[in-house]
């Protein structure tokens, strides 16, 4: 695109401006540049293209020349094209050094001196024992298209070339000759572009002059204003409409100006805006792609979508401008993804924000262009389809559930239950239940085991006071003493007349020939037995609550009906609430006990027969506190009050350390006459507190929580790229995957949390594994 100058003559056609062009605006960076390379500073100035850097190392160098400074530029493009290795790098530096200051040096027998030494000891002793010896004055050497550097064949030598500069910086404070000779390095570069070993760092010192290379401002253009003047009778008016399209950016508003001044119409008062947007919109960005010359949106485009930089992924980039372009500014990081947007030139930076460059780059590179580019990166990226995805889902979830079907989870899956089970919510003990426990100065007080007379004395003073009903979970197969039971008559008078009153015997599971009758004189209705069901890692998490009468066996003790059960049917009936037998289910007022199936929850092929319950332990401060606790002599000394027997279901029972009977719980060792009250107590909170018992989903609805995770697993692959951010998705799902399993066994809800732990991660890992496949089968 050619545009006719007007009498004042805007640069439209790209490249650097002359020391002496009226069209150059100076900017808060000239004169911080000027000041800090004339004070001997190290100074870098990184920006994106086309923001006037090369304009203004004229401009700065013109002025420091006016100070009679010497001065060079050395165009690291022209000798990294090349392509050459380190010793030819600084064969060339120094052949421009010479070249430059107009050194008259032999340079054969400058190689013949040096030949011993690597190249770069020869460019570090040709600074020092020549250049700085010829050259008394003050020095200022620029290295401009120093982002050139990262095309060369060693990528070690940007750090070599970076660390001899620094080195130069050093020697200030030692050697009096370094103070004359300074730096500046300019380009398109990030320092984490320029920095091969992260480790070590050239840019920890001088100064860093590149947030400050801002587009102009209004009150800075305003000498762009004058080439205006033909065309427009208010031309401010049309500088100010021309910076709102372009931002400022240096080329694009002298461009603009340009193509303002060689309009064909003038420009008539009032109608700034509308005409400024016409020629924006006619002569930029309508079919900018054919238009954009000399090339400049062209050049951002490429930018934006880079392949080659190592700082982020073409669509990361893309998906990071997106963001700003929504959102009008985003939160400016140090990550390099942030850099390397930003030195697009795209974007500007407003303190902690990005925000879009101009207006001109909102229309050219809107959303529908961005959702267009994006979908032409598909096709290139190494992923999988949606449908794969679910297939790999199906396929690790039926693995999955095969594996669980066949027990192998079952030992990590009531372990998890466990865990979750005892980070339930604190809950209070039960206040409808008194346990009376024996302890040691019980047994050392009345003897061991208890004699009948003091059993008998025990309910006498419990019965006073109207209980609710009373357990025995004490053994009294026979009389105790056996030689002189005076006591018995009294034991016996208070087992067949109170009819709140339940005793136990003990059918063994596991040895039947070690059954325990229960007392000869109890009724056959008021005796529950003792049992519990312990699983194969000794843990006891559910409780038979009845069972089918063994008709055909000689045990002792035939009760179809567990102590639990008989207490809590004692309650209910004391407080008239029915119990009934549904269908196979025991049924308490409105509350189904729906039994034990052989696949419930993690468990797998269990022995289910009978009506057995979860046990949804209740969650004290102490396991073993589930309600209040007295001893023995406290009832019989009358230390306790009579409110807290009156309607209560009272346990008795040994929990003297020397006689405990001691099972593995959830939440630790519990006596068993504990694990007992916690049965009834989870029974009557059920009823009567709403209290959730333990439930699980049939095994179809595992299989759809499991099947969601499986495919969580996948598309957390599938749909991003980078490892931190496969890892963040993977993490924050587990935790939510946590937080969920847990929620619902607050609830009473038992969800698969081991097998949805491991098809999450099994799925995760297996698009990983088939992207891999995929793009080496690619290459």
């Amino acid at each position: 695109m050619n545009i006719e100058p007007t009498s004042f003559s805007y640069r439209c056609n790209g490249g650097s401006l002359r020391a002496d062009d009226p069209t150059y605006i100076r900017r808060p960076a000239d004169l911080e540049f000027y000041n800090f390379l004339k004070a001997g500073e190290l100074c870098y100035v990184l920006n994106s293209r086309q923001m006037g850097k090369s304009s203004l190392l004229n401009q700065t160098m013109h002025r420091l020349r006016q100070e009679d400074i010497c001065c060079i530029s050395i165009d690291l493009s022209a000798i990294v094209e090349k392509r050459t290795a380190g010793e030819q790098l600084y064969a060339d530096l120094i052949r421009e050094l010479i070249s430059g200051f107009q050194l008259k040096i032999n340079r054969k027998a400058l190689r013949e001196w040096y030949s011993e030494l690597s190249p770069r000891q020869r460019f570090i002793v040709f600074i020092e024992e020549i250049l700085l010896t010829r050259i008394q004055q003050q020095m200022v050497i620029f290295f401009d298209e120093i982002d050139s550097l990262l095309r060369l064949n060693h990528l070690g030598e940007i750090d070599d070339f970076l660390r001899t500069i620094r080195s130069f910086h050093d020697r200030h404070a030692g050697k009096s000759a370094y103070r004359h000779l300074s730096f500046a390095l300019l380009g398109v570069a990030s320092p984490y572009d320029l920095i091969q070993d992260k480790a070590e760092t050239a840019f920890n010192i001088g100064r860093t002059i590149e947030i400050e290379l801002t587009g102009f401002k209004f009150e800075e253009a305003l000498p762009l204003a004058q080439g205006l003047r033909e065309v427009a009778s208010d031309e401010r008016a049309v500088l100010k409409e021309i910076l709102y399209w372009t931002g400022g950016q240096p080329f694009l508003t002298q461009k603009l100006c340009g193509l303002v001044a060689n309009s064909e119409k003038p420009i008539a008062p009032g109608d700034e805006a509308r005409r400024v947007k016409q020629i924006t919109q006619e002569r930029i960005i309508d079919d900018w792609d054919r238009k954009d010359e000399p090339v400049h949106l062209r050049t951002i485009r490429d930018r934006l979508l880079n392949k080659s930089s190592e700082n982020g992924s073409d669509e990361q980039r893309l998906k990071l401008y997106h963001k700003v372009l929504r959102r009008a500014k985003i939160f400016n990081k140090t990550l390099p993804i942030y850099k390397e947007l930003w030195l697009s030139g795209i974007v500007a930076k407003d303190d902690d924000t990005l925000r879009v460059y101009n207006r001109i780059y909102q229309e050219v590179f809107n959303s529908e262009w961005v959702r267009q580019k994006l979908r032409q990166l598909q096709p290139n990226r190494p992923s999988i389809s949606a449908l794969t995805v679910l297939a790999t889902s199906i396929l690790v979830t039926a693995a999955i559930m095969g594996a669980r079907s066949l027990g192998r989870l079952q030992r990590w899956e009531l372990s998890a239950f466990d865990h979750l089970m005892r980070q339930m919510p604190q809950e209070a003990p039960d206040r409808r239940l008194l346990v009376v426990g024996a302890d040691e100065k019980d047994i050392q007080k009345y003897g061991h085991p208890l004699p009948d007379a003091i059993l008998a004395q025990l309910f006498d003073k419990l019965q006073q006071h109207q209980p609710a009903a009373i357990g025995l979970d004490i053994v009294r197969d026979r009389p105790i003493p056996p030689t002189d039971n005076s006591g018995y008559p009294a034991l016996v008078k208070h087992l067949q007349r109170d009819k709140n009153l339940t005793t136990v015997c003990y059918f063994s599971i596991e040895k039947p020939n070690q059954a325990i009758a229960p007392p000869p004189s109890s009724p056959e209705e008021s005796i529950g037995f003792t049992d519990l069901y312990r699983d194969e890692d000794s843990i006891i998490r559910r409780y038979l609550l009845s069972r089918s009468r063994d008709s055909g066996t000689s045990s002792p003790c035939q009760t179809p009906y567990s102590f639990s059960w008989q207490l809590a049917y004692l309650y209910f009936e004391h407080k008239d609430i029915s119990v009934r037998f549904e269908e196979g289910n025991w049924q308490f007022y409105h509350l189904l006990t729906q039994r034990l199936q052989p696949r419930a929850g993690g468990y797998q092929n269990i022995d289910s027969r009978g009506n057995q319950l979860l046990l949804n332990y209740r969650k004290t401060f102490d396991s073993e506190q589930v309600a209040r606790q007295v001893s023995v002599r406290d009832i019989l000394e009358g230390n306790f009050k009579p409110a807290w027997v009156k309607d209560r279901v009272i346990f008795i029972g040994m929990v003297a350390s020397s006689d405990r009977d001691v099972h593995d719980t959830p939440h630790g060792k519990i006596s068993g006459v504990y694990i007992h009250a916690h049965a009834v107590s989870q029974i009557l909170s059920a009823v009567e507190d709403n209290r959730h018992l333990i439930w699980y989903l049939p095994w179809w609805g595992d299989l759809g929580v499991i099947l969601f995770w499986s495919i969580a697993g996948s598309v957390a692959i599938f749909y991003r790229r980078t490892l931190f951010s496969r890892g963040l998705i993977l993490s924050s799902s587990l935790l939510i995957l946590y937080g969920f399993c847990w929620l619902g066994l607050t609830q009473g809800l038992w969800l698969p949390f081991i097998p949805s732990v491991v098809v999450l991660f099994f799925s995760a890992g297996s698009v990983t594994a088939y992207i891999k496949v995929k793009v080496q089968n690619d290459r």
